[in-house]
């Protein structure tokens, strides 16, 4: 997931799935057998010219090598250009996106920005263009320089006039002069087709090689985990001193955290915007690894446990949550995907997530197709797909549960039923709450305060109003628009 955060990884990404969308891959097959018949067709011509002369045969070879070394160098240097390209080819996607997604359309055309990043559009292409123009220019220059048309039809010139004086010599016959001059033709065109071919062999291997180092790279570093997640937490999870810095950033996103969350506690975790709190939900999950410090389940290293168990032990509802265009009952399970659950278990998170009030009124209930893109598809309100989303994180029976500002697009009353379910988690799961709805960190045996990326506060609501430090300032805050 760190990899997501940076934008290298996406000049990667896009390099390597133009290799596939531009048919680079069935080109560069197309081109090795197509070079390799040349090939062949020009040694069976070349027992022809031998036999005339080894001397020519040798020379209109080498003058076909001036190209080939040009469409060589051409080919790395294009390579290079498209590489360095990248970010602004991506930025056009971006720009594309934005003028035709359905999720920006509304505010594209109520700001009225669409003619600005048009204008984006028509700069950033006029740039690439020139870019690329340039290049061509450079290259147009060196083909010039060593006149390849030139060579090839001086050399081939010569080859005629030796083989017209050969057969006044009497040392060639009028059909011995007609096979060389066709063998002379199609020697050359030949050696210079097979030659160009393996140049776009070559300059083919430069895009397979930005797909392959993509494919290759690891799509998790495991770093020698041996565990499983244990089937039920019967101690905790622990953190010491650990921090974590986004790759690319001098600064810590959070610095020398140690806690400890003991079986079946339910943490609130509160601060301000930027503060750190997804980042410590996220290296809790194990979705990032500490840059210091360790963090433990159960006593064991998380490092040593697989990251695919701890996640497939684990629910996330996020507050920017997926929209999945696919049935409602779908929708649930994509929660726990892994396992065919009875619908009567489909129907329990659907009403814990408070999704029922909405799915009896859909036309064909839980076999109802949501979104829009599709025929005969039903679209849901913000807070209806977020009421989904709660169900997708309930159908799982996880040993670690999170809310990660789960309630922003729901009505209070619906907010007051989700909180309600949460307090009703099994007993034997940790579970933990990001909120800035402070009023239902009431709900939460601790509450941890992050600020200015640590911890600055941990404890209970009454405790913490006691103390009279951030966490009561916040709250005061916030209590004093509804008293």
């Amino acid at each position: 997931l760190e990899k997501f955060e940076q934008s290298v990884f996406y000049d990667q990404f896009a390099r390597a799935r133009s290799v596939i969308s531009s048919g680079r891959f069935i080109n560069f097959m197309r081109r090795a057998v197509a070079g390799g018949q040349s090939m062949i067709t020009a040694i069976a011509m070349t027992g022809v010219i031998v036999k005339f002369s080894p001397w020519l045969a040798f020379s209109l070879f080498l003058t076909a090598l001036p190209a080939f070394i040009l469409r060589l160098v051409r080919g790395k240097q294009f390579w290079q250009l498209q590489w360095f390209q990248s970010p602004n080819i991506r930025m056009l996607d971006y720009f594309t996106r934005l003028l035709t997604g359905r999720n920006e359309a509304k505010e594209i055309r109520v700001f009225e920005v669409s003619e600005f990043f048009l204008n984006r559009i028509k700069v950033l292409r006029g740039k690439l263009r020139e870019e690329r123009w340039l290049f061509e220019r450079k290259n147009i220059k060196y083909e010039l320089l060593y006149s390849i048309a030139t060579t090839e039809v001086f050399a081939y010139s010569c080859g005629i006039i030796i083989a017209v004086s050969a057969t006044f010599s009497g040392r060639l016959g009028l059909s011995e002069l007609a096979a060389t001059l066709i063998a002379l033709r199609n020697f050359q065109s030949t050696v210079r087709a097979s030659l160009i071919h393996f140049t776009y062999v070559a300059e083919a291997g430069h895009y397979l090689s930005d797909l392959f180092k993509f494919i290759d790279d690891p799509e998790e570093e495991t770093r020698g985990s041996t565990q499983n997640m244990p089937v039920f937490i019967s101690d905790g999870i622990r953190f010491e001193g650990v921090s974590f810095r986004y790759p690319g950033q001098h600064a810590n996103a959070l610095s020398n955290l140690s806690f400890y969350i003991k079986k079946g506690e339910r943490i609130a975790i509160v601060g301000e915007n930027g503060a750190g709190k997804s980042t410590l939900v996220k290296l809790l999950l194990g979705l990032y690894r500490p840059s210091e410090g360790i963090i433990c389940y159960d006593g064991v290293h998380l490092e040593k446990i697989d990251p695919v168990s701890v996640r497939s032990a684990s629910s996330l509802v996020l507050q920017d949550f997926m929209q999945y265009q696919y049935s409602v009952e779908d929708n649930i399970c994509f929660g726990d995907a892994g396992v065919r659950h009875p619908f009567s278990t489909v129907e329990d998170a659907a009403n814990k997530g408070g999704a029922n009030t909405f799915i009896q009124y859909l036309p064909q209930k839980y076999q109802t197709r949501l979104g829009k893109e599709f025929p005969s598809s039903t679209d849901l309100s913000g807070g209806q797909w977020q009421r989904l989303a709660m169900a997708r994180g309930f159908v799982r029976n996880s040993q670690v549960f999170v809310l990660d500002e789960p309630t922003a697009s729901l009505d209070p009353m619906q907010e007051a039923q989700v909180y309600e379910s949460y307090a009703k988690l099994n007993q034997s799961s940790i579970s933990l709450m990001v909120s800035h709805r402070l009023g239902a960190c009431k709900l939460a045996d601790r509450i941890f305060v992050v600020s200015n990326h640590k911890l600055e506060e941990i404890g209970t609501h009454d405790e913490l109003m006691r103390k009279n430090g951030k966490y009561a300032n916040l709250y005061r805050e916030q209590a004093k628009w509804y008293v």
